[in-house]
């Protein structure tokens, strides 16, 4: 029996957005999600339920997160766990996954947000080495303190570093080798002097 294939999610159109927020606005009380979808055609109740909550119930505040944003996050977090649609709704600015990555990458207790040791360096260019760019896996064997985006960084930053030492190195090399050519200027005729035939 040939395993069945997984349907391709259909990206939401404007027009389609437009009717779920009107639907959502017309109901009264607890949202009826079957009701909601009835009138935005092409879509299932789960759908409709997925896009409003993750994607449209919450304005979307980009950039850097502010502290009053972070304690909100805070709270959430203590009131509802890592529930993260209830989690944005609390924070009011932010989407869930958005929510999710401050949390995790930022926020939460027990991040190791101080300096790389050199152990650390070796232990991640080893890393790297075997598990090439899979950065959650990396840190879950080799850093579990350390969040996957501190391990890219970091990885990123020392490849920058060793391109700017290969750099010098081969000024430096330049420099050394000009230096030691010889002064081959006293073989050249000076040609601004009137010439003297010492032969007469």
């Amino acid at each position: 029996m040939m395993p069945q294939q997984r349907t391709r999610r259909r990206p939401w159109t404007s027009d389609e957005d437009a009717a779920l927020r009107f639907a959502v606005a017309q109901s009264t009380g607890p949202v009826s999600w079957l009701d909601v979808a009835s009138q935005v055609p092409g879509r299932n109740n789960k759908e409709c339920r997925k896009r409003w909550v993750y994607q449209l119930s919450v304005p979307s505040r980009k950039g850097t997160w502010d502290a009053a944003e972070d304690e909100r996050l805070r709270e959430a977090i203590q009131q509802h766990g890592l529930r993260w649609a209830s989690v944005a709704q609390h924070v009011a600015t932010r989407q869930p996954d958005q929510c999710a990555r401050r949390w995790h990458e930022c926020i939460k207790p027990g991040i190791n947000h101080g300096p790389w040791s050199l152990l650390d360096d070796q232990m991640l260019d080893e890393a790297v080495a075997l598990y090439g760019n899979k950065w959650t896996e990396i840190v879950q064997r080799f850093f579990p303190d350390r969040t996957p985006l501190a391990a890219k960084s970091r990885h990123k930053q020392r490849f920058q570093q060793r391109d700017q030492q290969r750099d010098q190195q081969r000024g430096q090399q330049r420099d050394q080798q000009r230096d030691r050519q010889p002064d081959l200027l006293w073989l050249v005729p000076d040609h601004t002097q009137p010439f003297t035939n010492t032969g007469w």
